[in-house]
């Protein structure tokens, strides 16, 4: 019950060391995951949800959950402090090793030259599908010198502006109304 997250709770606070929680089920894991955010800072928290049946896994697999677990691998591989809770299922998913699994993270910045069918290719290699207007996470479109990219671990949508090939700039915008945020 809650004595075991307390527990957790405190003995993280006092060693400030990485943890791996397993539960035997994702109800569990979700429970521990609500409880321990009440309880440490909640950027220090990891659900890796997964499901014992497959066919309950497919179900599951909301946009949402989808950014929970790359949200969790991406905490692993930086190797930080933190608490992570997977049920026993997320220890039988394969997974890409860790070298594979950062050579696919887009680290995109301002005077960067990008090669646009490389980009297209790797988006879509990371499973972003390319539609005309970006709508909802994991979606993104091309359009002259700017690309739309929704990621599934972000609120808001980033547009990237290129002169020529090269980056003149990136900001975020909101994908209901089409409006810059930052």
């Amino acid at each position: 019950g809650s004595g075991r997250s307390l527990y957790l709770a405190a003995l993280y606070e006092k060693t400030k060391r990485p943890y791996i929680i397993v539960t035997y089920n994702l109800l569990q894991a979700q429970k521990l995951y609500e409880d321990l955010a009440q309880l440490v800072s909640e950027q220090d928290v990891f659900l890796y949800p997964a499901n014992e049946l497959m066919i309950a896994d497919l179900n599951i697999a909301s946009p949402e959950l989808r950014a929970q677990r790359i949200a969790t691998l991406n905490h692993l591989i930086q190797e930080q402090k933190g608490i992570v809770i997977v049920p026993v299922a997320g220890l039988r998913k394969i997974l890409p090793p860790k070298d594979i699994w950062e050579r696919h993270l887009l680290h995109w910045k301002v005077d960067d030259v990008i090669h646009l069918d490389e980009s297209i290719h790797l988006l879509i290699a990371m499973g972003y599908v390319r539609s005309d207007m970006v709508t909802s996470p994991g979606e993104f479109s091309i359009r002259g010198g700017i690309i739309d990219v929704y990621p599934l671990t972000e609120e808001d949508t980033v547009r990237i502006e290129l002169f020529d090939d090269v980056i003149d700039s990136i900001r975020t915008f909101s994908a209901q109304n089409q409006r810059p945020k930052e």
